[in-house]
């Protein structure tokens, strides 16, 4: 029996390791692409919680979160420990990607191995899954991390499932609950997964079956419905709860948009549309996105043929379910998992998106494969050309997913793609504008946040960047009311604040640019840039106390924050009180030690305060750790002039002027030292 056991191991095992090593190798030149800015700054690159790594703060600001309009902690965490391993180079975060989807594909090999005993339609799917060009957008848009993560977490589920209904075990299906609170946490698209259970119940687990259910008898199909039902009830009781938090948490950004910005029966329509362009892109996955914008009018053709396409499909597999049950668990897998993003709630300015299709698509994954598998088994003549088929469309996955790779090497090459297959499209439009504008090319910023506003006028960012642009060439006029429009399409977004706040004090708008920040910091209390900035603003007005508060929050946020400390010890000092500034400065050398800045500050201060031996050894420790630093050897000249050692502050005066000839106020000095010492000279 082991050597039976063994034997039927071994292609499982086999087709195990040829699925990741493909799926590893066909990601692996995603290690060569950048960050997007599109997302990944705020999940990522800008966001200061993240970019700290794994801090105990960092933890419990991630389950309290509602940042970027989601409850996702776990999404957080993973994205903190990234930047712990491997700080902002983008590689290391795309390899963990990788890695997980990897592990996804896997997963979904071994649990449909697990629920069906097949062990080659198993390995189908989960290639299909592994390779299809319509899962890159989860896989290398690294702020998609929430996408693979939640997927990982929810297969791992299904299969803790399955081990509890083959042998009901408490601890089995508390760790299905914990699994499942987990996928939750990293993506709240996963609250479907009881549907999927009870799918699952139906085939291929086969609970519905008579004597599936304690033995109930087939007449009592009912009461098994409801045994079924009451044993998910712990999940749905955490779907609740995460759909609550969601809905909080997107209302509180404003990330879900009103009827008035986009009328029900448009999102129905668009919904009903959505679910035919899902089934064509697994079958011809041409023209992919990163977005796909509204259309101004719906093809109402196109729209009825949806409907009709849904009901006639949904019904011939409700009809067949005894004969083909896996048609109706794969159809409905598909058309229930998408209900949350599907846009009958809208959420953001896409239409659809390719990231919203990684879980569902293993339904339909499901459904053309075991329909093939059938097929083959009724009609023997047709296994080579159906084998053909197969091999031809893995084939052609592997190859267009991996151009599909290609445009996500950067900004420009994604959203010049995205242009290219969608025509007119103001997001990516605006994002392209963005990289121009980064790159230093404001003249093709301007022309492509024009192309912006005109495609997509409500989009708020495309206001905000072409009045930003156009106030930097000095149209103030044009300017403010691009800006003014962005601030009224959205007045809860805190980095537009910011950064209108900060245009318009550069602009010598100082009281309308201090009331920008002031919303900013209100929006975003947890965001210590903005207390700090806020408080270096209110010292352009003499609002000391307000400085002081400021700079406080911001280090009560994150203590080492240096552009706040030193704000704060700078108008400490400034108001007098001199030992509490000496005080910042000294905290700031404890937590870098090896900053150079560090000392120099800590010495000025102490210099100021008359402390002069205190002083010297804060600029001598500056040189031993920067000893090009002239600036340490001038200060060191003063302070040993203030203590009548002149031989000493000519020596430091003439190493500054080596490093830097032109210094007046070392020349002056030091001329002044020996008119009255001429023996030095």
């Amino acid at each position: 029996m082991k050597v039976i056991e063994s034997a039927r191991q071994r292609p499982s095992l086999l087709l195990g390791l040829i699925l990741c090593l493909v799926t590893l190798a066909l990601y692996a030149p995603m290690l060569q692409n950048d960050f997007i800015n599109f997302d990944d700054e705020g999940y990522i690159t800008d966001n200061p919680w993240v970019t700290k790594g794994l801090t105990g703060p960092g933890i419990l600001w991630a389950f309290h979160s509602f940042e970027q309009g989601n409850w996702h902690p776990l999404t957080w965490i993973s994205h903190m420990i990234d930047c712990q391993l491997f700080g902002l180079h983008p590689a290391g975060h795309h390899l963990v990607n990788a890695l997980y989807h990897t592990a996804n594909t896997l997963l979904v090999f071994l649990l449909l191995r697990q629920m069906t005993g097949k062990i080659w339609p198993s390995a189908f799917v989960a290639a299909l899954f592994g390779w299809h060009p319509l899962h890159v957008e989860s896989v290398a848009w690294a702020s998609e991390r929430k996408d693979v993560l939640c997927a990982f977490f929810w297969l791992l589920t299904m299969m803790a499932y399955v081990s509890y209904v083959r042998r009901p075990r408490p601890t089995i299906y508390l760790l299905a609950l914990v699994l499942f609170a987990c996928s939750l946490m990293a993506k709240p698209m996963a609250v479907t997964l009881p549907f999927v259970l009870l799918l699952m119940d139906f085939w291929p687990l086969k609970r519905w079956e008579p004597g599936q259910v304690n033995g109930l008898p087939d007449g009592m199909w009912w009461k098994r419905s409801i045994q079924l039902a009451v044993e998910k009830l712990p999940f749905l009781f955490l779907c609740l709860s995460d759909c609550w938090i969601t809905f909080v948490a997107q209302k509180k950004v404003g990330a879900v948009l009103s009827v008035a910005a986009l009328p029900f029966s448009y999102r129905l329509g668009n919904a009903l549309w959505s679910y035919l362009r899902y089934v064509s892109n697994i079958v011809c996955p041409a023209g992919l996105s990163i977005i796909y914008p509204y259309k101004a009018h719906l093809p109402v053709v196109l729209v009825t043929i949806s409907i009709a396409l849904l009901i006639v499909w949904s019904g011939l597999f409700l009809l067949w379910r005894q004969r083909f049950p896996y048609l109706l668990a794969g159809w409905f897998w598909f058309l229930g998992t998408l209900v949350p993003t599907i846009g009958l709630v809208q959420v953001g300015a896409q239409a659809m998106a390719d990231r919203y299709m990684y879980i569902p698509s293993i339904g339909l994954f499901i459904l053309i494969v075991w329909g093939m598998a059938d097929l083959m088994q009724h009609y023997p003549r047709w296994q080579n050309g159906v084998r053909f088929l197969g091999a031809a469309a893995l084939a052609l996955c592997l190859v267009t997913t991996s151009l599909q790779i290609r445009y996500w090497r950067s900004s420009i090459a994604l959203f010049s793609h995205a242009v290219e297959v969608t025509g007119d499209n103001g997001v990516a439009y605006y994002c392209l504008g963005l990289s121009c504008e980064q790159h230093g090319d404001h003249d093709a910023a301007l022309t492509l946040y024009e192309k912006a506003v005109a495609a997509a006028p409500d989009y708020y960012p495309s206001q905000y960047g072409l009045g930003n642009m156009l106030l930097g060439n000095g149209d103030f006029t044009n300017a403010e009311a691009h800006l003014d429009l962005a601030e009224r399409m959205d007045q809860r977004d805190p980095k537009l604040e910011f950064n209108l706040g900060m245009i318009l004090l550069n602009a010598g708008k100082d009281a309308e640019g201090l009331s920008h920040l002031q919303t900013a910091t209100r929006l975003a209390a947890e965001n210590p840039r903005y207390h700090a900035f806020f408080a270096f603003a209110l010292l352009k007005e003499t609002n000391t106390d307000g400085a002081i508060e400021q700079f406080n929050r911001a280090l009560a946020l994150q203590p080492d924050y240096p552009y706040a400390r030193y704000g704060l010890a700078s108008v400490l000092a400034a108001v007098g009180r001199t030992n509490d500034a000496i005080e910042q400065y000294q905290t700031e050398v404890k937590q870098h030690e090896n900053d150079p800045e560090t000392h120099y500050n800590l010495g000025l201060a102490l210099q100021d305060y008359r402390q002069l031996n205190l002083a010297e050894a804060e600029f001598q420790r500056q040189l031993q750790i920067a000893p090009k630093d002239f600036r340490a050897n001038y200060r060191l000249g003063q302070v040993f002039a203030a203590e009548g050692r002149f031989a000493e502050a000519i020596a430091q005066y003439r190493t500054a002027l080596k490093i830097l000839p032109d210094f007046a106020d070392a020349q002056k000095e030091m001329g002044a030292i020996l008119s009255s010492h001429p023996d030095l000279k």
